[in-house]
Parts: C-alpha cells; sequence; structure tokens
C-alpha cells in the first residue's frame, strides 16, 4: 500500500496520511494478502511489511486493507499478546483525528515455525467481575464515555487487559486483569512533546496542588495506581449505564433534591 493515500479530514485543506512508513521489514515468501494465513496472522504481515517500527498509520488504513475482514480493529489489538505494542496520539492539526504508532514488531506469527501464543478467553462473568470492582480506567481514572479534556471531543471506551501478557507467562486470574481506557491499552500515550507534557505535570504539581493533594498525587505515583473516593466509585457505575438508565437515574435524583426543598 502506497502511503501516499490520504484520509479525508473535515474542515482542513491538508489530508492526514493513511500511512506514515517507519522501519519495515521483508517477509519472503509470505503475502498479507493470502487469505491462507488468517486474519490475525495477515494483519501483522501487513503492519510489519507496510507501516514498519516507528511508522504512524490510521485505522482506516487496515479497513481498506482488509476490506471482508470483519473487526478488523480487534485483530490488531490481540496482537498485544503477542509482545507487539502500540500507543496512540492525536492528529496536532486536528484532535479529531487519531493516530497509531507501531511502537514495536512482535513475534512474527505469519511464520508457521514461530509459535503462536494462545489467547486467553476472558468469560462474560469475569468481564463483569473485573469491570465492577475496578469501574474506571486503572491508569488515568477515566470513566467510560467522558471526555479527556473539556475541548477534546474523545470520549473513553473501556476494556479489559492483562496486565502481564500471556505471551510471557501471564495468567487469566483476576489479579493478572485490570481495565483501561484505549487511550492507555498500549502501556503509554504517545506524545511528541513527551517533554513538554512532564513539565507540564511538573509545573501543575508546584502552582495549582495544595499541600494534602500533594500527598495524595504523589501516593498515586508512587503506587503506580490511583485510588477512588465512593462518589468517584458510583460515578464510573452510573456513567456505564445506558443512555435511558442515565435518564432515569437523574429524574430520580432530581426527585429527591426537590422534596428536600
Amino acid at each position: 500500500m502506497s502511503s501516499d493515500l490520504h484520509a479525508p479530514s473535515a474542515n482542513r485543506q491538508r489530508a492526514t496520511p493513511l500511512i506514515v512508513p517507519g522501519k519495515r521489514i521483508s517477509a519472503p515468501g509470505f503475502d498479507y494478502r493470502d487469505e491462507a494465513l488468517g486474519s490475525r496472522a495477515r494483519v501483522a504481515l501487513f503492519l510489519a511489511t507496510e507501516v514498519g517500527e516507528g511508522g504512524r498509520f490510521l485505522k482506516q488504513a487496515l479497513r481498506q486493507a482488509f476490506p471482508g475482514i470483519e473487526q478488523v480493529d480487534r485483530r490488531m489489538r490481540e496482537l498485544r499478546s503477542m509482545e507487539w505494542v502500540f500507543t496512540y496520539d492525536a492528529d496536532p492539526e486536528d484532535q479529531r483525528v487519531r493516530i497509531t504508532t507501531l511502537t514495536k514488531i512482535g513475534l512474527y506469527i505469519w511464520d508457521p515455525d514461530v509459535p503462536r501464543p494462545t489467547l486467553g478467553r476472558i468469560s462474560a462473568v469475569q468481564s463483569r467481575r473485573i469491570f465492577d470492582r475496578d469501574r474506571v480506567c486503572t491508569i488515568c481514572g477515566i470513566a467510560a464515555g467522558e471526555r479527556y479534556a473539556p475541548d477534546d471531543d474523545r470520549t473513553a471506551q473501556l476494556i479489559i487487559q492483562h496486565i502481564v501478557p500471556l505471551s510471557v507467562g501471564g495468567s487469566e486470574d483476576d489479579s493478572n486483569l485490570h481495565v483501561v481506557c484505549l487511550r492507555h491499552s498500549g502501556g503509554q500515550w504517545a506524545a511528541p512533546e513527551s517533554r513538554e507534557q512532564v513539565q507540564r505535570i511538573l509545573t501543575r504539581f508546584d502552582g495549582e496542588l495544595d499541600p494534602r493533594a500533594r500527598t495524595q498525587f504523589l501516593s498515586w505515583v508512587l503506587r503506580g495506581q490511583r485510588t477512588f473516593t465512593p462518589a468517584e466509585q458510583l460515578w464510573a457505575t452510573y456513567q456505564a449505564l445506558s443512555p435511558a438508565e442515565r435518564e432515569s437515574v437523574r429524574d430520580e435524583l432530581a426527585r429527591r433534591l426537590e422534596s428536600q426543598d
């Protein structure tokens, strides 16, 4: 696939490239168009040979390359359990456009000589249990459906992810599963201005937090996980409701508030 393909972007004269290649590999004897390889292996081969490590791409590139594969995005996400690493950031000229970077090429699963780890299956019962336990992204604390920032139209989607990947011996136990948002599902949020982001956090720590808040924030940093108040936990449960259920809760709480006046 040529890297000069473009995806339309509203209200801009410049279009975002579908693919900006990185360090691509060659795979003699293999072709991502070969349906006999299986959809997950084909996606991996496409990413390795057409995008490459450090390459950046839009999800439309996958959908265009594999029009006959349903849930092609999911096939890509499954590669994370096979040592593939993806990071995500927004196009600086259009925050609505989400760009994926192939940070690391993992196992060559298109090659039959390379062992393919078995993907774990999380049951609906276990999934519900993990969501009930964590409720929000365990990395940033955002709830399902919340905006990342007031001026950011993107809302959080939560998934369950293995803490230690199955490919390196991770288990299916509840203790090895946690809830994360898609923004942090690759382990980090890629940002070209990473040093600027670090300085921004330090500046806000010094200028916006009182001593008590500084102590609390530091405890989260040292633990690598945020703790949540009962109200925050209830808010996360509320956000996971359907629109009709949320409206019912709002109406009932409004009625209770009026009855107190």
